[in-house]
């Protein structure tokens, strides 16, 4: 996957799926701060090439434009990745020199003449030339380097009968933590879960804002998505992390095998297993980063489309689905 779409998962993970996209035009840059500057006047416009721009920088941003009227976040090269405005600025986008290493000195200094300090945030280092391209290298080694550090999640609603079962199985293996979101269960699931000594986080009821929140307070490299009805192998640490460091795949998920024995059982199987494979070279379900599966939309219960347990890297997508 590009940095550029590195950056917009990023982005989605903790804004969700409506932000607006401009192209690199000083004029798109002050009709964004200009549009709704007074029912939203915290604004935030960021560059596509910064790998390193988390959800926690830009909160950040946001939150120092509670008492100042300028955030920069300043670039290795001499630029910034990132300006945030609590009221328009036009003269910060012209006469400014793009594309050179003044950007921020130059932005600095309109800034002093108009008797304003900005707040300044870390310096980051962005990708702009094919010679940056070890500033990416750098950051997908790191991540890569934490794969097997695996967050277990688990949506749960009035599972009683099952979770104690399932957290069982997955006790077996050895993983970085096992997460159980309950979505107002009315039975002793969270109870249940308790008593196992998981971490046990409360959402409203809908699967996909349950593993919304089990993502996000997850802090492996790896996730894993489990149905709280499920029974993994033992070993299953090592399978999610020999198939994520895989050359070329970015997802991949647990054939799907249904208790006991019943007329008709090999024929769901089977079917469910097409399914989940049509789906996925149509590109549905949940495939790709750790950051598209941690924004998958509230409203939809997305994993069941696919009927399997997931398992994804928590950084960007570089490859296909195992």
């Amino acid at each position: 996957m590009a940095p550029a779409d590195h950056f917009r998962l990023r982005f989605f993970t903790v804004f969700g799926g409506n932000p607006h996209f401009f192209p690199d035009t000083t004029e798109d840059a002050n009709r964004y701060f200009r549009s709704n500057s007074v029912t939203r006047p915290n604004r935030s416009l960021t560059g596509a090439c910064c790998p390193g721009l988390t959800p926690e920088v830009i909160t950040a941003a946001f939150a120092r434009l509670t008492d100042t009227p300028v955030v920069l976040g300043p670039a290795k090269d001499g630029g910034y990745y990132l300006i945030g405005l609590s009221r328009p600025m036009p003269e910060l986008f012209r006469g400014i020199p793009w594309g050179t290493d003044r950007v921020l000195a130059d932005s600095l200094a309109v800034l002093q003449r108009r008797g304003c300090k900005p707040a300044l945030l870390d310096p980051l280092e962005d990708i702009d030339r094919p010679e940056d391209l070890a500033v990416w290298r750098r950051i997908v080694a790191s991540e890569d380097a934490r794969l097997d550090r695996v967050s277990v999640i688990i949506p749960a609603l009035n599972e009683e009968r099952h979770i104690t079962a399932t957290l069982r199985a997955v006790g077996q293996s050895l993983c970085h933590e096992v997460i159980v979101v309950d979505g107002g269960s009315a039975d002793t699931t969270v109870q249940r879960a308790k008593e196992a000594g998981v971490t046990v986080l409360s959402s409203k009821p809908g699967r996909a804002r349950q593993m919304n929140a089990g993502a996000a307070a997850a802090e492996g490299g790896s996730l894993l998505f489990v149905h709280a009805d499920t029974l993994l192998p033992p070993g299953l640490r090592g399978m999610v992390t020999r198939t994520l460091c895989t050359p070329g795949v970015a997802a991949g998920a647990f054939r799907f095998r249904i208790a006991g024995s019943f007329a008709g059982k090999s024929f769901i199987e089977w079917t469910t297993g097409f399914r989940s494979r049509w789906l996925q070279r149509r590109g549905a379900g949940l495939r790709g980063s750790r950051e598209r599966i941690a924004n998958v939309p509230n409203t939809q219960p997305a994993e069941e489309n696919m009927g399997v347990d997931q398992l994804a890297r928590r950084p960007c997508a570089r490859g296909r689905s195992r």
